[in-house]
């Protein structure tokens, strides 16, 4: 090893770029399995070639392999890495596009790994929509907008929070994109369900989960955009929902459903999600003693679990003349 570093140090820079170049090109043309499997080295020698277009495209697919395993951390270096060699690119046409292909394939990661009010997915969320405008609304224009939604309703900004989810419904709503459509409704339902309007909020969910059901695999696999699977999130939301609403046991069963849903899809950050809000709707049915599978550091409790019981209590309140 030490041998075939010295030997690699006494080439001059353009002989190092055609050596990278040759072996990149022989990965693609021979051993087509590395570019699906690890496109990570592909990027490498892309790089070290001097050819930076071609190693972000590996960039990103690498990110998204690491992704799709749930290797958040992974993802988030292989994408990042590509998010900055694009700086560096000349304005041209497609730049913005491959910017926002990475930008979206982060956010999720981002808010499994850091939340979304953290200050990288804020940024994230706000460079994303504005690459969405330049482009001139694209599909994930309505995603993007859940993202900022997301982020203002868990600073509690719920008025503003409000205000995004319902542009972002109708976003969704006129370009067709179901999954964003189910992402954002729920976003919608559990504001009004926080605002203590909860009759508009179970209506809203209902319709949320009926969408869910009446999609295929893939559609389903394209709301984890949001960070979690739909399914069970929509789920999870109802349950507290009903819970606000008075229908204790009702709201027990379909957060059971949740749970069974997040086991078997087997994402990690799924059961991480049904499980806290299973944790929250245990708490106020005054069942401390239920065994959870809650792992203690899949969020930081108790002031999560506080709030979110402070706030449904509050909801519950403002909304009892809605019985």
């Amino acid at each position: 090893m030490l041998v075939q570093d010295t030997a690699y140090s006494t080439l001059l820079r353009g002989q190092r770029q055609e050596l990278h170049l040759r072996i990149a090109r022989a990965l693609e043309e021979r051993f087509t399995t590395v570019a699906d499997t690890q496109p990570e080295i592909l990027a490498r020698h892309f790089m070290e070639a001097g050819l930076p277009e071609r190693s972000v495209v590996h960039r990103l697919r690498a990110g998204k392999n690491a992704a799709a395993r749930s290797a958040d951390i992974e993802a988030i270096s292989h994408l990042q890495q590509g998010i900055e060699a694009i700086g560096g690119f000349p304005n041209e046409a497609g730049k913005d596009r491959l910017e926002l292909d990475l930008q979206f394939a982060v956010g999720p990661c981002l808010i499994a790994t850091k939340g979304a009010t953290s200050g990288e997915a804020v940024k994230t969320f706000t460079r994303a929509r504005e690459l969405c405008r330049r482009i001139g609304h694209p599909v994930e224009y309505p995603q993007v907008m859940h993202w900022l939604t997301i982020a203002h309703a868990q600073r509690g900004e719920l008025r503003e929070a409000l205000d995004t989810a319902t542009a972002t419904v109708a976003l969704a709503e006129g370009s067709g994109h179901r999954p964003a459509l189910i992402n954002s409704t729920r976003g919608q339902a559990l504001i009004l369900l926080m605002l203590g309007r909860l009759l508009e909020a179970r209506k809203v969910i209902e319709r949320n989960v009926s969408e869910f059901e009446a999609c295929d695999e893939d559609e389903k696999l394209a709301t984890r955009t949001a960070g979690q699977d739909a399914g069970t999130a929509g789920l999870s939301v109802m349950a507290w929902g009903l819970w606000a609403l008075g229908y204790a046991d009702l709201a027990a069963a379909r957060m059971a459903a949740a749970e069974r849903r997040a086991d078997a899809i087997g994402h990690p950050h799924t059961r991480a999600y049904a499980l806290y809000y299973a944790s929250v709707l245990h708490a106020l049915r005054r069942e401390p003693k239920i065994p959870t599978r809650t792992p203690s550091a899949a969020w930081r409790c108790p002031r999560n679990m506080a709030s979110a019981i402070g706030v449904l209590w509050q909801a519950l309140s403002g909304g009892a003349a809605q019985f």
